[in-house]
């Protein structure tokens, strides 16, 4: 999935759709901290900060969140997709602490603390929000308005928001607050008797259909990640029992199924006829915070998937890796003072 530029920067490419995206940038960047690869990290950031970060306009400090992966890697959708403002954020702020700041765009905590005033701070317009919704205090879909007013339920990471409280330059409490809001959000959006979470919703937690995307109000490839972020950051800082019913609902769920398939309604109907790899790493996370005995079953099936490969590999491949990544115990706080 990584490629090199020929003047030295590299990229994630999305294979099945020949695109760049802000989502895969971001997840290579924290991958590349977890595995203590600078070098990699760097050479994503500079593509990312050069090539995909608006450094004017209205849309200052946000990223395009869909590029060409071709010179000159031209902006394909101008418009961002908040999960990968937070993932660049939370990358930038461990690679500051696991390897220190360098100068220019290599000062690690500047760049992460900019992109968080711009998130917090945007002026709005009608053609801009800032990217946590000032009534809510939830993450939005999207800052372009025609989708600022819903949710996507995988773009709640309270675990990274609980560390924002913590090293942001400013806006602490109000980073705290976003963190708790989350945390009700997880009963708030999942279905009372699957546990399954949709696509969009609404602040409030209603499936949210929209046009563009026909899997919006089901439960499909975006929703495979809420159940990692609610293991994250109970893992981390256990301050919610909640999350751990929410997984255990959720991982009941599936393993009464006699096949786990990729896309199911609400009320857990299924919706096609095949199942995910990444569906499969991040059913993992989950286990690693459940109390089920059946939990243990989706960590050896994890163990025993192969690397994704083939033209789905992007998506497949990112979120397998992530998945190895917390269930070995290696997706870790760096910058906590009791990590060795």
């Amino acid at each position: 999935l990584f490629y090199e530029t020929a003047d030295g920067e590299g990229f994630i490419s999305s294979i099945d759709s020949r695109d760049i995206r802000s989502e895969g940038m971001s997840y290579g960047m924290i991958i590349a901290v977890m595995m203590d690869d600078k070098d990699t990290f760097d050479k994503l950031w500079s593509f990312a900060k050069k090539r995909m970060q608006h450094q004017e306009g209205e849309k200052k400090g946000y990223f395009s969140w869909q590029v060409r992966n071709e010179p000159p890697y031209k902006m394909i959708d101008p418009n961002a997709a908040p999960d990968g403002e937070e993932y660049f954020v939370m990358a930038l702020m461990f690679a500051q602490n696991r390897w220190g700041n360098g100068s220019g765009i290599y000062n690690y905590e500047n760049e992460a603390n900019a992109i968080l005033h711009e998130m917090l701070h945007k002026k709005p317009s009608a053609t801009i929000r800032p990217m946590i919704d000032p009534e809510h205090k939830q993450i939005i879909f999207s800052p372009d308005p025609p989708a600022s007013g819903f949710t996507d339920p995988s773009y709640h990471v309270p675990g990274f928001y609980e560390l924002w409280a913590m090293w942001a330059k400013e806006d602490n409490n109000l980073w705290k607050e976003v963190a708790l809001v989350s945390r009700d959000y997880f009963t708030l959006a999942a279905h009372p008797e699957t546990g399954l979470f949709t696509e969009y919703a609404t602040f409030d937690g209603k499936p949210h259909k929209v046009f563009f995307n026909s899997s919006s109000d089901l439960s499909a490839f975006d929703s495979f990640r809420v159940i990692q972020n609610i293991a994250v950051d109970y893992l981390w800082f256990a301050k919610d029992e909640r999350e751990v019913e929410a997984v255990n609902k959720l991982l009941g769920f599936y393993s009464a199924q006699p096949t786990i398939f990729a896309v199911y309604s609400h009320d857990g109907k299924p919706k096609v006829n095949y199942g995910s790899p990444a569906l499969v790493a991040m059913n993992a996370v989950g286990a690693t915070i459940s109390s089920e005995d059946f939990a243990k079953g989706f960590v050896e099936e994890l163990w025993a998937q192969p690397t994704p490969n083939g033209r789905w590999r992007y998506y497949n491949g990112l979120l397998h890796m992530l998945g190895l990544l917390h269930v070995s115990g290696e997706f870790k706080i760096y910058g906590n003072p009791t990590l060795k």
